[in-house]
């Protein structure tokens, strides 16, 4: 009997920290220790639940992390290389700024008492014509259109004896040769990276 007592007192005592208390009395000691593993099998469930939650949002974390990290090292690389395209890109568009201006000055000055020049001049104009050709088929919308264009603007500057004629042919010509070779510069070297 008092065993079976003592056995009560234990089930009382266990059960007084449970959420069932009237059901935990009766329970025997086996019911009860079934009830406790039951317990910290639940409870290690969650403790690994939660661990995996803890472990995704780790693994979550460092990919938004690794992600920005490429972003930022992909903007620098980008900032860089436009600092480099700017470069060739000026450069370009002075190489063609120069051979009208190159063509002005050998037809204006110096063909005139050196006949042998004029081939300097053409080699020029060989080299702005097709650029202007093509500049202004964009906007005239006819290549017939294009064409006499170039070449009333090329004539103009290389064969005008009126200065003011001369000079804004020349200023047009190095303006449109200038940003045409800037632009090409950019999308051959975006073409590049």
């Amino acid at each position: 009997m008092t065993q079976a007592l003592a056995k009560t007192n234990i089930v009382a005592i266990e059960s007084a920290n449970s959420a069932q208390p009237a059901r935990a009395l009766s329970m025997t000691r086996s019911a009860v220790r079934s009830r406790e593993r039951n317990a910290e099998k639940k409870a290690a469930a969650l403790a690994l639940a939660q661990a995996e939650q803890e472990a995704q949002a780790a693994a979550e974390k460092a990919a938004r992390e690794e992600a920005q990290a490429a972003e930022e090292a992909a903007r620098v690389k980008m900032q860089a290389a436009m600092r480099k395209a700017g470069a060739g890109r000026i450069a370009a568009a002075i190489a063609a700024a120069f051979l009208p201006i190159a063509s002005f000055v050998l037809a204006h000055i110096e063909a005139p008492t050196n006949p042998a020049l004029w081939v300097l001049v053409a080699a020029a104009l060989l080299f702005s014509a097709p650029t202007l050709v093509q500049w202004a088929a964009k906007w005239c919308g006819s290549m017939y259109k294009a064409m006499g264009f170039a070449g009333l603007l090329e004539g103009v500057m290389v064969f005008s004896h009126i200065p003011a004629l001369a000079y804004a042919g020349l200023a047009i010509l190095v303006m449109i040769n200038a940003i045409n070779a800037y632009s090409l510069a950019g999308k051959a070297q975006a073409l590049e990276m």
